[in-house]
């Protein structure tokens, strides 16, 4: 019989021996499934949408590339603005005059352009014939741009009138408004009203609205007032219309001038003492002016000694010889006797000195017109010599002219 010690030592080992077995299997079984957790795990992930997660890292890129642009061109425009200030520095007065000049003519160009792009729409508006009830909308709108108190509006509507000159409308609706218009604050609008004065009032009222404007303030107003004064000329009113260019011609601003000589050469003649105020302006810096001045002596009958006199001081400041002589020749035969012993000398100059044939060959036909035989030792002398080169023919006509 086992003894109760031996029993109790066997059970105690059994035991043990089956908790190690326990253990070791429990180890083994937990090494078997802990891997598996990860993989399935990994599985689940797996069945989510790849594309989420990319479109938002693509929307996040966009974003960041949009910043840093909007970055690079906040600082590409703080960038031109430091030049423009470190370049303006650097320009002379002269310079950066004609710059601030040259910005405001784009400003005013573009001002223009959107005008007679609104003038265009408006006045297509009111001249179609096809629908009245639209023409009709097109001059209520007119009226109201005339009225208006804004400026660019009233502007707006008096360009688009000087399109409708020759279309039949209620003129006399329009009238009073125009007429308004010619003491507006604003010169730009008086200078458009005041070229509509002959679609609204008879020629005398036009004429004495223009006459109250050779004070205006505007040199731009004046310089208008001096063209249209052209149109009166011959007028019963001549007098008043030549005191009037008389005070323009002698304006301070050379586009004034400019239009009054414009004026005074319409044909009408003025009289000596006009002559002698267009003479004045022959000795006006402007070049422009100096050459109408000019051509409107060179056009009157007869050429006086003073008006020859002009032919010499314009070639004397270096004006070219070839535009002078070709305006003496075609005005040849209204020198006046007395006139001759100033041209003479000057063709003869010009025969001596001029490199051009042209200028040569209107000199022979001025003194074969003058018809002074003096001068043939020296027209004989240039014959002889090298001189005669590109005007034989003429050369040889003028002194067979005058040997007769």
């Amino acid at each position: 019989m086992v003894s109760r010690r031996t029993w109790v030592w066997t059970s105690a080992a059994i035991a043990c021996v089956a908790f190690a077995l326990g253990v070791t299997v429990g180890r083994s079984k937990k090494v078997e499934i802990e891997p598996r957790q990860p993989a399935e795990s990994a599985k689940l992930k797996k069945r989510k949408s790849d594309r989420v997660p990319v479109l938002l890292a693509s929307v996040r890129n966009l974003r960041r590339e949009l910043a840093e642009k909007e970055r690079r061109t906040q600082d590409l425009e703080t960038e031109l603005v430091e030049v423009q200030a470190r370049l303006l520095p650097l320009l002379s007065p002269q310079q950066l005059e004609e710059y601030r000049q040259w910005q405001e003519e784009q400003k005013e160009d573009q001002r223009h352009a959107d005008f007679k792009f609104r003038v265009q729409l408006l006045r297509d508006k009111i001249i179609q014939r096809q629908d009245p009830v639209l023409r009709q909308e097109g001059l209520e709108e007119l009226a109201s741009l005339v009225q208006s108190d804004n400026a660019d509006d009233v502007l707006l509507g008096l360009r688009t009138l000087g399109w409708l000159d020759s279309m039949d409308f209620d003129r006399d609706r329009f009238k009073p408004h125009v007429l308004a218009c010619l003491t507006h604050e604003k010169a730009e609008i008086r200078g458009s009203a005041q070229t509509l004065l002959g679609m609204f009032c008879t020629k005398e009222e036009a004429l004495n609205l223009v006459l109250r404007m050779v004070s205006d303030p505007s040199h731009h107003v004046r310089a208008s007032t001096a063209s249209h004064l052209g149109f009166f000329s011959g007028s019963e009113r001549n007098e008043e219309v030549a005191t009037a260019l008389t005070a323009l011609l002698q304006d301070e601003d050379n586009s004034v001038r400019l239009c009054a000589v414009d004026s005074i050469s319409r044909g009408y003649d003025y009289g000596d003492e006009m002559e002698d105020l267009v003479i004045q302006v022959l000795k006006d810096p402007d070049r422009t002016l100096q050459l109408n001045a000019f051509l409107w002596l060179a056009n009157r009958k007869p050429l006086t000694p003073k008006i020859a006199q002009c032919f010499v001081d314009m070639i004397n400041n270096n004006w070219d010889e070839a535009v002078i002589m070709s305006c003496l020749r075609e005005n040849a035969g209204a020198l006046a006797d007395d006139a001759a012993p100033i041209i003479t000398p000057l063709c003869l100059r010009v025969l001596r000195d001029s490199l051009l044939p042209p200028p040569r060959c209107d000199a022979l036909r001025v003194l074969r017109t003058i018809g002074d035989t003096s001068v043939l030792p020296k027209l004989q002398q240039i014959a002889l010599g090298p001189d005669a080169q590109g005007i034989e023919e003429e050369l040889a006509e003028t002194i067979q002219h005058l040997q007769q």
